[in-house]
């Protein structure tokens, strides 16, 4: 009896460090808010070329922020969320299909707070957030051969630092616009 007990115990431990082992993780990285997904994932083409134009649309997003004007921004909200209504998520399965429903959770709600907010500093605040879940659903899924850079402020969201996305490594900072337009750095090309 004692040695089914501990067979059962064992097993039971197995299927539990299993679990764990199997868990999708996030670290951390030093810089900023920045988090880096530890996954990557063989996307088919069509799901690339959707996730590329939610991220064409999002560069419009960017340059209204550039401008400070809270009026472009809540125009430029729209086209970013057309894109992202277009792309099918049955076309990703298993883990992939998972992280997509977390990053499109974050990015939808922070798409929200920028169109809902009359704000320009709260706009910026769900921006920051929305830059982050694009850039690592960009990682894990790609866009094809779209060009994109992410670029770094240590400045903004209150000297703790943000980033964002472009087409172009020529720094127009989002979070400051022509207060600071050319503060900042390409962190990483994609």
């Amino acid at each position: 009896m004692k040695k089914q007990i501990l067979s059962v115990a064992l097993g039971l431990s197995l299927l539990a460090v299993g679990a764990k082992a199997q868990s999708h993780d996030h670290s951390k990285m030093t810089e900023g808010n920045h988090h880096s997904t530890s996954a990557t994932y063989q996307t088919p083409e069509a799901f690339q070329q959707q996730l590329a134009e939610v991220y064409q649309a999002s560069l419009d997003l960017k340059e209204a922020f550039v401008a400070s004007s809270k009026t472009q921004v809540k125009e430029a909200v729209n086209p970013v969320q057309e894109a992202l209504s277009k792309v099918d998520m049955k076309l990703l399965k298993d883990h992939a299909h998972m992280d997509w429903m977390d990053h499109l959770k974050t990015i939808k709600s922070n798409l929200e707070t920028v169109e809902k907010s009359n704000a320009i500093d709260e706009q910026r605040k769900g921006f920051t957030h929305f830059s982050e879940a694009l850039y690592q659903s960009i990682k894990a899924f790609g866009i094809g051969d779209e060009e994109a850079y992410y670029q770094y402020c240590p400045m903004a969201n209150n000297n703790k630092g943000a980033y964002w996305l472009s087409d172009n490594k020529e720094i127009r900072n989002p979070y400051f616009g022509d207060k600071m337009l050319k503060c900042g750095t390409v962190k990483e090309s994609l």
